[in-house]
């Protein structure tokens, strides 16, 4: 796994939570417990008030997660539940969040043309 931090886009109205079994990734990102949660942050539900985290696009924008718990929950959701989310680009990752702010723009862009 690489080293670093990723920005997370996510378009899953509430978020998700990403979790890691520590004991599987490298001494840098154990941070002294055995499971990490990490709160990627979705559009809000309808029934929150507005976010106070950046929306670009419909997606909410989480920065500075450790990308190998990052690379480690994808590997694990391509085979469960978050499969055809990662696929259809409801939920990626970019070293650099200009990336992920234009490619979250681009996405709201070829929906909105998809609707026409």
């Amino acid at each position: 796994m690489s080293a670093g931090t990723v920005t997370v886009a996510c378009k899953l109205e509430g978020g998700l939570i990403l979790e890691a079994d520590l004991q599987a990734l490298p001494a840098n990102d154990k941070r002294g417990a055995t499971r990490l949660a990490i709160q990627i942050r979705g559009p809000a539900s309808r029934n929150q008030p507005p976010p106070t985290y950046p929306l670009v696009g419909g997606f909410g924008i989480t920065p500075g997660v450790p990308r190998s718990i990052f690379e480690s929950w994808c590997e694990r959701e391509r085979v469960n539940g978050f499969a055809s989310a990662l696929a259809s680009g409801l939920i990626f990752a970019d070293e650099d969040i200009s990336r992920v702010m234009e490619r979250a723009r681009d996405h709201a862009a070829k929906g909105k043309e998809a609707q026409r």
